[in-house]
């Protein structure tokens, strides 16, 4: 799939990073800069995509094994029984004081591990 373009935007202290989702790229996830940078540097795809709730769910990108991981617990590295709360309840708002671990989930897996580090050029 075509890289859609990627907007950054300061606020004079930090760089917010503002991510399409999806083919249309009408809807966009936002998190800090150095996040979307470590997410990169783990091996995280930078086409990400809204999965499940009609556009307005968890959002995805493909890892390293093809499968989907969710954005948020591997910005928190959630284990399994852990799940993402968002405080605001935007679950595109991906900075990391808008989101909290509970330890009251369902997950079975660590999305993290579906990523593979890239090598330092």
């Amino acid at each position: 799939m075509k890289a859609r373009p990627i907007e950054t935007v300061s606020d004079g202290e930090r760089a917010l990073v503002r991510v399409p989702l999806g083919r249309s790229g009408k809807k966009f996830a936002e998190l800090w800069q150095d996040d979307w940078d470590f997410l990169l540097k783990l091996g995280a795809s930078s086409n990400w995509n809204s999965v499940g709730d009609h556009g307005h769910g968890t959002v995805c990108a493909r890892g390293a094994t093809g499968n989907h991981v969710a954005i948020a617990r591997v910005l928190l590295d959630a284990g399994p029984g852990e799940t993402v709360r968002y405080l605001d309840g935007n679950k595109f708002n991906l900075r990391r004081e808008n989101m909290r671990l509970v330890s009251s989930g369902w997950a079975c897996r660590r999305d993290r591990d579906y990523l593979k580090e890239r090598a330092a050029a």
